[in-house]
């Protein structure tokens, strides 16, 4: 250690008679190991972390009809109750939809976005309250449904952060609703700009088989520890499939008849996915694309400043051929090197991580970052380590040309 130590105060003074080169290389570098930094936090923050909720196996169920539409489509509340009680692959199950709504608080009227959820919701995502409690499935139901949990930006904002903010009423779409609880500092779903939870209200007819086909909820599912996605799936459609096949031919509410055949001309299936697939859409892939592109950024900026560092090598040709006949092994001269490249690739590493969270902070609104969704893009631990290993690995590439020509060198 004494050795290496030595040998990056001797970079450092080598780098010092020629400050310019040093600068130039330092930003070139900060440059490639920022924008790989950066895209790596994208990464880590849409892969790596996990949700925020306490549950593991989450999963979005929804439905496919290729021929009709492309994507996923919503589900009913017959589907809701069918899966909900019949597939046997969740621990529980939950509906909800939301919209921008009116909310009147102390007077004054603003604009929030609001779900309508059913009671087993927070149960599904694993999220108690901070004050207060959530909905029961009592609260379903005429009579008990004008209750209301609201978030914590919400409580802070239009609330001041009122520990007394449980029992107050506010008007919500002109209706007085009682505020029975307040969601802790983080959570959010389904994205951030949820503000308002109110329970989903149950008609006596929403579970009939005429409106099977009114599509208008999304639906997630804890699954059971025994049950993974793929068996989710087969267990849902075999759930529908039987309902179906105990119900068709059937006319909707608005009159249209609904038969195999026309299930078959539309591809309708019933789709499981991971939760974090579902939100992840395509972004993976163009962020792999993108990390690819950046890597090649960094590799080519290496092979730069390698090359100019090798320049200076040939102009220290003397100095190396000297300490060689002095006794120096090429190992010891490879790592003094190694220690001037270290001493560039250090400095260049932490400007990368500057370069990386300014990247994050321009990111946050576009297509690529996080936006209103759950996924936390910061620059913690893992993407400490791969800053890390882009200085070491940019080190060893930046001095491999110079060290290969080291040993090169000829004594007389």
């Amino acid at each position: 250690m004494s050795s290496f130590f030595q040998d990056l105060r001797f970079g450092l003074r080598q780098l010092a008679a020629k400050p310019g080169f040093a600068v130039a290389a330092i930003l070139t570098l900060a440059l490639g190991i920022g924008a790989n930094t950066a895209v790596f936090s994208l990464l880590s923050g849409y892969l790596l972390k996990p949700l925020p909720y306490p549950h593991g196996g989450l999963a979005k169920i929804s439905v496919e009809m290729p021929k009709l539409m492309p994507g996923d489509m919503p589900v009913s509340m017959p589907m809701y109750q069918v899966i909900r009680e019949h597939s046997n692959a969740f621990t529980a199950v939950a509906m909800y939809w939301g919209d921008q709504y009116n909310l009147q608080v102390g007077g004054r009227a603003q604009e929030v976005l609001a779900y309508a959820v059913s009671a087993s919701l927070f149960r599904v995502l694993g999220v108690q309250p901070l004050l207060g409690r959530t909905f029961t499935d009592a609260n379903m139901h005429q009579g008990h449904n004008h209750v209301a949990v609201i978030s914590y930006g919400l409580w802070r904002g239009s609330f001041g952060a009122d520990p007394g903010v449980i029992g107050k009423t506010v008007r919500f779409n002109g209706e007085p609703y009682d505020i029975i609880g307040v969601m802790p500092k983080g959570f959010a779903f389904p994205d951030r700009e949820a503000a308002l939870w109110a329970p989903v209200t149950i008609a006596p007819d929403d579970f009939a088989p005429q409106h099977f086909f009114s599509l208008d909820g999304s639906l997630i599912g804890w699954l059971k520890p025994s049950v993974n996605v793929n068996g989710a799936r087969e267990r849902v459609r075999q759930a529908i499939g039987t309902w179906l096949t105990a119900h068709i031919p059937y006319k909707t509410a608005d009159g249209d008849l609904i038969n195999k055949a026309l299930l078959q001309k539309y591809g309708f299936a019933m789709q499981v996915q991971p939760y974090r697939q579902d939100l992840l859409g395509d972004r993976p892939a163009t962020l792999w694309l993108l990390q690819g592109a950046v890597l090649l950024i960094l590799l080519i900026t290496c092979v730069n400043v390698a090359n100019l560092l090798l320049s200076r090598v040939l102009g220290r040709s003397h100095e190396m051929a000297m300490r060689s006949a002095l006794g120096a092994s090429r190992v010891t001269l490879g790592r003094q090197l190694l220690g001037e490249a270290l001493c560039l690739t250090v400095p260049a590493g932490l400007g990368g991580v500057a370069l990386a969270w300014l990247a994050l902070h321009f990111l946050a609104g576009s297509a690529l970052g996080a936006g209103n969704s759950i996924f936390n893009m910061t620059l913690d631990w893992r993407v400490g380590l791969f800053a890390l290993a882009a200085v070491l690995f940019t080190a060893l590439l930046v001095s491999v040309l110079p060290i290969r020509q080291l040993a090169k060198t000829d004594l007389q």
